[in-house]
């Protein structure tokens, strides 16, 4: 259980259209552990009925998890974990067990970020302008590693990033994908934070006024190496979070600092393709047989345990392509289409990336 908040927890979007016609991409980025298969549904499932309404057409909605081990259960796996463990089974026989103070509790969390993420996405579409895209390759190889040891520093990839820079002239927005776990608070860690994506997200706005959202969250066994930080004149809060500050720190003047030369044609492809995974962890489909976590699992006519996921496929520029596979996500009235090598259209078009808090209320 928590003992207090040390920094906010956020869902951050960005809306990027190339003006095609062929619909507009949502890149959602929650701070969490993981999102769960159902509730992305649920997310896009809210913004698809925002589109219609507003006759908007979106061609991909993907939301994803900035990984940070210390931001606040957006699973249900940490909440009343006992009693959902015996209980969840039971549950589903008896519905209205659901009622109990230590079962609601964490669906009445799930259902608030869940709301949270989908206005924030709305708020995104609301708030779009034309503009131009560039990118560029960043070396952050000095401040990761793989723990495990078996990938050297050298074949460590390099960073993406993506500067988007409105025609009105107003506040750009940085779009990156940092591979390195935010792990800095450490096992024994009582405190909810996002970790170094807290002071990443606020450096870069001090610094220049613009936006950022890290569309992809940690990967492998990628962790942070030669952060430093000096404690001397911290008080035991601020100690806490010091690491996290500079190492997010750290990485924001990597982001803020790329050349950014390279400008990409409005050209925006996606593809997704649902594939379903054979289960063969017994403790896994437990978990979701009693609600454990709600993701779904399915049975073959054989007997064979199945969850739905996806392999996702985004270019743009017609140079730089993207295919994340690590969450199962999908959404099948997304009425996703390829087109590769469209002709390129006048602009992008592109949000400032909204960013709304979710842990206030459950502090």
């Amino acid at each position: 259980i928590a003992q207090g908040v040390y920094d906010d927890n956020r869902i951050r979007v960005c809306v990027l259209d190339d003006n095609s016609g062929e619909g507009a991409v949502v890149f959602g980025a929650i701070d969490s552990l993981g999102v769960t298969s159902t509730d992305v549904r649920s997310i896009r499932k809210g913004v698809l009925e925002y589109c219609k309404a507003k006759d908007i057409k979106v061609s991909s909605i993907d939301i994803a998890a900035t990984h940070s081990h210390t931001a606040l259960d957006t699973q249900g796996v940490g909440t009343a974990f006992f009693y959902k463990l015996f209980l969840g089974g039971i549950a589903n026989i008896f519905p209205f067990l659901y009622k109990l103070p230590f079962l609601a509790d964490a669906n009445s969390f799930k259902n608030y970020f869940v709301k949270q993420s989908i206005i924030a996405c709305e708020e995104a579409f609301e708030d779009m302008e034309d503009g131009k895209l560039y990118y560029d390759t960043i070396d952050a190889s000095k401040y990761m590693k793989d723990k495990r040891g078996l990938v050297s520093k050298e074949d460590l990839p390099d960073m993406l990033g993506l500067k988007f820079i409105p025609d009105s002239g107003s506040e750009p927005t940085f779009i990156t994908e940092v591979g390195c776990h935010p792990t800095s608070f450490g096992a024994g860690n009582m405190l909810v934070s996002s970790d170094y994506i807290y002071y990443l997200d606020n450096y870069i706005k001090e610094k220049t006024g613009g936006n950022t959202i890290i569309v992809q969250g940690a990967l492998g066994q990628v962790s942070r190496d030669n952060i430093v930080e000096n404690l001397e004149g911290l008080t035991e809060w601020e100690a806490k979070g010091e690491e996290s500050k500079v190492y997010g720190e750290t990485y924001a003047e990597l982001i803020i600092n790329a050349k950014y030369d390279k400008e990409l044609d409005p050209v925006l492809n996606v593809h997704h393709k649902e594939v379903w995974l054979h289960s063969e962890n017994s403790l896994l489909v437990l978990a979701c047989e009693v609600n454990l976590v709600n993701n779904k699992v399915y049975y073959r006519e054989d007997g064979e345990p199945v969850m739905a996921s996806e392999v996702g496929y985004l270019e743009l520029g017609n140079k730089i392509g993207f295919a994340p596979a690590k969450q199962p996500r999908r959404n099948r009235s997304a009425g996703l289409n390829f087109q590769s090598h469209k002709e390129s259209s006048k602009s992008f078009n592109c949000s400032i990336s909204s960013s709304i808090s979710f842990s206030e209320t459950f502090s």
